[in-house]
């Protein structure tokens, strides 16, 4: 059972690194990004999955995309490459990054709260696997998606499984990245 403080602090890492992170190679400003009340109608092809693991709980971070036109030009356009050049491999290796930005930033977010967390790397799946996750027991899931003005989409999902009671609160993203080092390196 996550609390309320929990839930809105996950849907906060998710709304703000999600935002974050598509927006990384791309003009500020280029995408429509709205939080959606389910993940049930994202209509993308395929997605990366990667997953946070902690003592009390697991975290699973999916970026949903679909290789179509919009998709290939804007991503070209951020490679700098032209769009009949670039092969398949460069272009899922682009959106493998975004989705590792992504999940290294809500593993970032998370280890405010629990000290002990790891992340996977990304995975590539066919949205046909949906249906699997559907049978897990989740104790939360949030969901965004985005729209760039060239018409690529791209979604984002969060899903939280814990079998125990979950709470904790964080300061607002923008106010606990307001104060981040750019350029700082963690040691391990």
């Amino acid at each position: 059972m996550l609390s309320d403080s929990a839930k809105s602090a996950f849907t906060g890492m998710l709304n703000y690194n999600f935002t974050q992170s598509v927006d990384v190679g791309s003009v500020k400003g280029q995408w429509d990004i709205k939080p959606k009340t389910t993940g049930d109608n994202i209509l993308c092809d395929e997605f990366e999955m990667l997953t946070i693991s902690t003592y009390t709980f697991r975290a699973m971070v999916f970026l949903h995309f679909t290789q179509d036109d919009a998709s290939r030009s804007l991503i070209s356009q951020m490679l700098q490459v032209q769009e009949k050049d670039m092969g398949d491999e460069q272009y899922l290796d682009y959106i493998a990054e975004i989705s590792n930005i992504f999940c290294g930033a809500v593993k970032r977010d998370i280890g405010v709260a629990f000290e002990h967390c790891g992340m996977s790397t990304p995975n590539r799946l066919s949205s046909q696997c949906l249906t699997a996750f559907k049978q897990l027991k989740t104790a939360f899931s949030s969901h965004i998606t985005a729209t760039h003005s060239t018409g690529a989409k791209l979604n984002g999902s969060l899903y939280v499984i814990s079998e125990d009671n979950l709470d904790f609160s964080m300061p607002s993203p923008e106010i606990s990245h307001a104060e981040d080092d750019a350029g700082e390196l963690e040691l391990f």
